[in-house]
């Protein structure tokens, strides 16, 4: 079925700052530095890769190309990631701790639909290259953020946060999430 599958991007709207999903978390850390004044602190943020779907609205986050392969079933899709260097052919599934991981075989890879205003989209009405107020629902339910942490000195805008199906403290996504399709029948 790959005239309905197809590559794109995913982000989350209404954020301050453009929210990607992808496979970035944060790490906060700190470096002294010497001057000639004596020593100071330096705090820094890294983006680590992680094995795992990530919500980041930090600066510099990526949200990978992923490919939405279209399973013949109703309105299901197999997600994995297109991204050189980003676990590149690993699929999305859900872990027996409820996180959307990621994993190099397809037997481990999960069942995900779009919605909209509470109706399944059928890959079919998928016309154009970008959708808005869409949910992403894997078999387990609507996705939700879990262990949402914040850039240091930052302010609040700038978080990361794994997302999950079960037990999440930070929320739904809910209908906030955009898809910008790159190509079509991959």
């Amino acid at each position: 079925m790959s005239e309905l599958s197809f590559t794109g991007r995913l982000q989350i709207t209404g954020e301050a700052l453009p929210c990607n999903l992808g496979f970035q978390y944060i790490k906060n850390g700190t470096e002294s530095l010497k001057t000639q004044y004596g020593s100071t602190t330096k705090y820094t943020v890294g983006l680590p890769k992680e094995e795992y779907l990530c919500a980041n609205c930090c600066l510099g986050s990526e949200s990978p190309l992923l490919y939405f392969l279209y399973s013949g079933r109703d309105f299901i899709y197999h997600i994995a990631s297109r991204e050189p260097g980003s676990y590149n052919g690993y699929w999305l599934g859900r872990t027996s701790t409820r996180y959307i991981g990621l994993y190099q075989s397809s037997n481990e890879r999960s069942d995900f639909a779009f919605f909209q205003n509470g109706q399944f989209i059928h890959p079919a009405q998928l016309a154009g290259n970008t959708f808005t107020n869409l949910e992403l629902n894997s078999a387990d339910g609507n996705l939700q953020l879990h262990k949402k942490v914040y850039a240091d000195y930052t302010g609040n805008n700038q978080w990361a946060a794994y997302t999950c199906t079960m037990g999440g403290d930070a929320g739904y996504i809910g209908p906030n999430v955009t898809l910008q399709i790159v190509e079509r029948n991959v």
